[in-house]
């Protein structure tokens, strides 16, 4: 399965959309918390998103968390991209 494949169709996000998940990731990533929390309480999802959701989202947020958590890995990361 691609991106694509999750849009069923549907255009891609626009800029401001991806923007405002960028957003909430970066909430995320300064903040911690559970990926439930990322979607239920940052994001504002029910539970009906969570199956969409988990499978990329939570590898993401548990990375986010790691960088978080662990001030080495979290200064490498950032040292790769500035």
């Amino acid at each position: 399965m691609n991106a694509d494949d999750h849009l069923h169709g549907q255009p891609p996000p626009t800029p401001e959309q991806v923007a405002w998940v960028f957003y909430h990731l970066n909430e995320h990533y300064g903040e911690g918390g559970s990926f439930r929390h990322l979607i239920y309480e940052r994001m504002g999802f029910d539970e009906s998103a969570y199956g969409v959701l988990c499978g990329q989202g939570m590898n993401l947020s548990n990375l986010l968390n790691c960088a978080r958590d662990n001030r080495e890995v979290g200064q490498a990361m950032l040292a790769c991209y500035l």
